[in-house]
């Protein structure tokens, strides 16, 4: 016997048993539904779970959003204070800025004698005494002097030298002093007598001009 003819045989004594559901259709039809629910139950789940995800998350961001404002409401609050204590600073200034322009104001026309004697002991003549110095300054009223110029003060001396050449040579001297101008002499006197030491007593003036003024008031006041 040939082996497909024995295949045929067996194919031939094969019975095919038919499937039959024999579960009522509401139990399957209760099955599926079931599994929906359990579905749908996982679905509702896991979006709640999202929901609970997303809301902590909203949550940090809110709390470090109110964290930050509080810091910076705190900064705010901190230069607020900084800046009320300057408060005054406009005040202090103006009253500075005042002062400096009363001082200039009234120290405006300082000279600085002091420099100015320090520098006739210098310079005048050996032979030309100084009995007296006397200095006229009145800030409200300028001088004018013997030719004509205006200055803010006069000098006057009163002294003896021993020729009318050495009182030129003293007021030569003078009209080389920064800040004099126009120096002359009023009076001179030979002294006679047999006690005489043939010495001129003279009289002198200078004009004192604004390059003698010092600055130093004016130069703060208008920093």
């Amino acid at each position: 016997m040939s082996t497909l003819t024995k295949s045929r045989e067996e194919a031939a004594q094969t019975v095919l048993i038919p499937r039959v559901n024999l579960l009522p259709p509401e139990i399957a039809e209760a099955t599926r539904f079931d599994q929906m629910k359990r579905i749908m139950a996982a679905s509702i789940v896991g979006v709640f779970g999202v929901v609970i995800l997303a809301a902590v998350v909203a949550s940090f961001q809110v709390s470090a959003a109110q964290s930050e404002l509080a810091d910076a409401q705190a900064t705010g609050t901190s230069l607020q204070n900084q800046v009320s204590q300057f408060t005054d600073v406009p005040k202090v200034f103006a009253e500075v800025q005042s002062a400096q322009a009363q001082l200039s104001s009234a120290m405006g026309n300082e000279v600085r004698w002091s420099t100015y004697l320090g520098d006739l002991s210098l310079t005048i003549p050996r032979n030309v005494g100084l009995t007296s110095m006397t200095i006229r300054q009145d800030p409200t009223a300028p001088v004018t002097s013997a030719l004509g110029a205006t200055g803010i003060a006069t000098v006057s001396f009163e002294g003896q030298a021993s020729s009318s050449k050495s009182v030129a040579t003293f007021l030569d001297s003078l009209a080389k002093q920064k800040g004099y101008i126009d120096p002359y002499f009023t009076n001179a006197t030979k002294s006679t007598g047999a006690d005489a030491k043939n010495l001129v007593t003279f009289s002198a003036s200078v004009t004192v001009t604004d390059e003698a003024k010092s600055g130093r008031f004016t130069q703060k006041a208008s920093k």
